[in-house]
């Protein structure tokens, strides 16, 4: 037993060492070398993305895409700075995307407020003229389309995250671009459209805070996926997205230390599609990116390996 626990202490120091040594190379990689700013016209309107292109990049490899959309108030460059794809996608040799949303003038609780956000299907029912809405799905089939101009791109392999609002614009995106996206994971954020009938059905993603769950509901997050699954705060959410997804009520659960997963694989339809769900431990509504939750969980580590099995 003695020699077990020798043994189980030594790997513990072992990766630890390998995570600060993977910290410190982080620290003083210059990222901003492989920065790409792009602006484009649509609609008469300027708009704005970053580009991150991996140091090991080969003009010849098709090369997976992720794009990382930004909730309310937020931009490309926030993200950028706190989502970690960026770290992600130079370790894993990807080319990530982070767009910028515009600013709408919008009612919320009767308070006119003029901050950047996506057309997400809710905003026109929000909006204080919802005629000057832009098309942000063409805009992000324009960034493909530079993508594929510029770099040479998987098709097969071009994924979607978003936050809050940008975590119901990549919702959107899973039934109005399922042409494009093989699979998306939104966090805080889910599909605003009622009656949404994609053309081709991908495996989704969506994961909420428990910090969040307690905030809105006043009870702690319960212990047992069933009641999960039953409770008055998921119950409608979760239902919404397996019809618009066409999946069934089975699932399987996975209860962490720091999270609680379901996946729902049940195909009622003609897909071989699926969904996850999972709520983190004591996440508040922030983008999780090991820091900003006591869970230290990290989704775009997550959400990567979502991606990556959802292309098998």
């Amino acid at each position: 037993m003695k020699n077990v626990m020798i043994a189980f202490v030594m790997i513990m120091l072992v990766s630890s060492m390998t995570y600060a040594q993977d910290l410190a190379k982080l620290k003083a990689f210059d990222f901003d070398a492989h920065r790409v700013d792009e602006t484009m016209t649509l609609e008469g309107v300027e708009r704005e993305f970053i580009v991150y292109v991996p140091s090991r990049y080969d003009n010849t490899v098709p090369t997976p895409v992720v794009f990382m959309f930004h909730g309310t108030s937020g931009t490309g460059e926030k993200f950028w700075n706190i989502s970690r794809w960026k770290e992600l996608a130079e370790k894993e040799t990807f080319i990530a995307v982070f767009p910028t949303a515009l600013k709408h003038r919008y009612y919320d609780e009767g308070v006119i407020k003029n901050k950047t956000k996506w057309n997400d299907g809710k905003l026109e029912t929000i909006a204080v003229d919802p005629t000057t809405l832009k098309d942000d799905v063409n805009f992000v089939r324009e960034i493909v389309d530079y993508l594929k101009t510029n770099y040479n791109i998987n098709d097969s392999q071009i994924f979607g995250s978003g936050f809050s609002n940008g975590g119901n614009f990549v919702s959107r995106l899973a039934v109005d671009a399922p042409d494009i996206f093989s699979a998306v994971a939104a966090s805080s954020g889910s599909l605003q459209i009622e009656g949404a009938t994609p053309s081709t059905l991908i495996p989704y993603y969506l994961s909420v805070g428990g910090a969040e769950f307690e905030e809105n509901t006043g009870e702690p997050v319960p212990a047992d996926p069933a009641d999960l699954v039953a409770h008055p705060f998921l119950a409608e959410r979760l239902a919404g997205i397996k019809t618009t997804f066409e999946l069934g009520d089975t699932y399987v659960s996975r209860v962490r230390p720091n999270h609680i997963s379901l996946k729902f694989s049940e195909n009622l339809g003609s897909g071989d599609n699926y969904f996850i769900f999972s709520i983190v431990k004591g996440l508040e509504h922030r983008y999780p990116n090991g820091t900003n939750n006591p869970a230290g969980y990290i989704a775009a580590t997550h959400y990567w390996e979502f991606f990556q099995n959802a292309v098998k």
